[in-house]
């Protein structure tokens, strides 16, 4: 008999979301700024020019190139404050914020950064929702986890190194 065949993966499927999302952004600016919108908003330094990543990285902003936890944040923030409403219903609409910020972090391609700020952001989200005091300790060491779990190579790189223990620096900071 022949192999059954179980379609598109997850990761095929939020290659061609992010695909999709880029060519969106493309269409929509036609001029020069098309780039440095790609690489704000969704990640892709390939558009954007070298002369435009050297200015970023020559007064310390090449890191807003990249979609990180401080993107995914902006993203559902609106979302996520419906979660202080006394409304019950309000409060269920929240769950909108953290679908959407799965979806933007799908669209981009999930890098490390983003995807570890969107699982932290999930714990929390839930810990609220329950009426529970979020941790956000608990909610990076199980974004470690799921990170590792998906992409068990994403411990051995650098970034993913530097993303979690810049995230842990700030939470102690934070006290």
């Amino acid at each position: 008999p022949p192999p059954l065949d179980a379609g598109p993966t997850v990761v095929d499927r939020s290659r061609q979301c992010a695909l999709r999302w880029r060519s969106w952004v493309e269409r929509q600016t036609r001029n020069n700024a098309n780039g440095l919108l790609l690489g704000v908003c969704a990640g892709d330094r390939r558009s954007v020019s070298s002369e435009s990543r050297e200015a970023f990285a020559a007064i310390g902003l090449g890191h807003l190139l990249s979609v990180s936890g401080y993107h995914v944040g902006l993203v559902g923030l609106l979302f996520l404050m419906l979660l202080r409403s006394q409304h019950r219903v309000v409060r269920r609409a929240s769950v909108l914020g953290v679908l959407a910020t799965a979806a933007f972090v799908m669209a981009c391609g999930h890098p490390t950064s983003a995807l570890r700020a969107w699982v932290m952001l999930l714990c929390l989200w839930w810990s609220v929702a329950r009426g529970q005091r979020p941790s956000p300790w608990y909610a990076l060491g199980m974004a470690a986890c799921v990170v590792a779990l998906l992409d068990n190579n994403v411990p051995h790189q650098l970034g993913a190194q530097l993303s979690f223990v810049a995230t842990a620096s700030l939470l102690a900071l934070r006290g």
